[in-house]
């Protein structure tokens, strides 16, 4: 699920800055991400914003979204757990956050 992206972005760069072998080569002061469609929501996730998976209901009803995210709000299993947030990550490039699609 989307939730774990931000999670799996800060243990790269976990990894990257103390285990990758070219390591040194990174200025850790200077840390950024490119992202799009999910990559945006992860990037934004990431460099602190907050998801509202609720806020989703009233655009699934009004849409009648059958995806499976709102098939997950319908009953009940939006994540709740706090976002995980990276605070190395200064900047990013954000383009088309879709988290979800509406149907054509």
């Amino acid at each position: 699920m989307l939730v774990e992206r931000p999670r799996d972005m800060k243990r790269l760069t976990d990894f990257m800055l103390r285990t990758w072998t070219e390591a040194a080569v990174l200025d850790s002061k200077r840390i950024g991400l490119f992202g799009f469609s999910r990559g945006a929501y992860t990037g934004l996730v990431v460099i602190g914003g907050n998801p509202d998976f609720g806020a989703l209901a009233p655009l699934c009803e009004k849409e009648r979204g059958a995806t499976p995210k709102c098939q997950d709000v319908r009953d009940g299993r939006a994540p709740t757990e706090p976002a995980v947030h990276d605070p190395r990550i200064q900047s990013g490039y954000l383009g088309g956050s879709a988290t979800f699609r509406r149907p054509l």
